[in-house]
């Protein structure tokens, strides 16, 4: 076994499905191996969702008899 990065592989053993961690000289050896993307994705922008902007001072809105101040 080599060393190197890790990256989980569906591989066939024996009539059976597993998911093994291998390294990129074993992925080629068991014929699991997959070229890495040369493109990176985008990153989706319905991650960044857009937030209400915040108030200064919350206690500004708030009259005097709410807050039991006479």
């Amino acid at each position: 076994m080599q060393g190197g990065p890790l990256k989980v592989y569906d591989v066939q053993v024996g009539g059976t499905v597993v998911q093994m961690k291998l390294n990129e000289a074993d992925a080629k050896k068991r014929g699991v191996w997959q070229e890495p993307d040369p493109t990176p994705s985008p990153a989706p922008s319905a991650a960044k969702a857009k937030r209400a902007p915040r108030a200064k001072n919350k206690k500004a809105d708030i009259e005097p008899e709410a807050t039991g101040g006479a």
